[in-house]
């Protein structure tokens, strides 16, 4: 997706993971290599952008932590400062539909969590960290989930649904959690959500905009 900014058309950069072996192969076809973040990177007005993403179809997002809260299924409730400031509602539709396409392009079409393919009903889904003492929400990864993990991860959101029961019992299938481990766990994921949802918290959208993705302002946080 091109950007315009001052009325000049910006041409998005779209990061590669290329191999140092291949690095003269990307070069050729008209990626380059950006120095501040040590990474190759195509603009999409590039004529050869079809045949590079085929190549080097493991696009990345600069500084991804892809092991960030690992595979595992888990109860992540967002501040209250922070709801419906995610990243779908942040940036442009077509970037957002691009993002998340390459998300489930590089898990296989599996969800990363159950390991279910069902490509069909994917959805991708952000996980963060928190700096409780300075109150920022930093965007650490997007992981793709199918339907029913995206819906036990936000646990709340499925109980006000009306889907709770449902979305505890997938939780308790894909985790392996006795009864007593899986209130547990549902019970520390609702006190640190209250914990946190009396404090304002500000995102780190970095991880988005340091890919050469543009944010849509306003947004509550930026």
């Amino acid at each position: 997706m091109n950007t315009n900014i001052n009325n000049k058309t910006v041409s998005t950069k779209v990061y590669l993971n290329v191999p140092y072996s291949r690095k003269d192969e990307a070069k050729n076809m008209g990626a380059k290599w950006d120095p501040d973040f040590k990474s190759w990177y195509m603009l999409e007005n590039n004529r050869n952008f079809d045949k590079l993403t085929l190549l080097f179809p493991d696009i990345i997002l600069i500084g991804e932590d892809r092991t960030f809260g690992g595979n595992q299924l888990f109860v992540d409730l967002i501040p209250k400062s922070c709801w419906f400031t995610n990243v779908r509602y942040c940036i442009a539709e077509d970037d957002w539909n691009r993002l998340r396409k390459i998300i489930y392009q590089r898990a296989n079409n599996v969800c990363e969590c159950c390991g279910e393919l069902n490509g069909k009903w994917l959805e991708a889904h952000e996980r963060w960290s928190y700096d409780d003492k300075n109150k920022i929400q930093k965007l650490e990864r997007l992981i793709a989930l199918c339907k029913d993990c995206h819906t036990s991860t936000h646990l709340g959101y499925a109980q006000i649904k009306g889907l709770g029961e449902y979305a505890v019992q997938h939780l308790q299938k894909v985790t392996g959690f006795n009864n007593k481990q899986l209130q547990e766990h549902i019970d520390r994921a609702f006190e640190t959500w209250r914990e946190r949802s009396v404090n304002e918290y500000t995102l780190d959208l970095r991880l988005i905009t340091n890919s050469g993705i543009k944010l849509n302002f306003p947004i509550r946080n930026a």
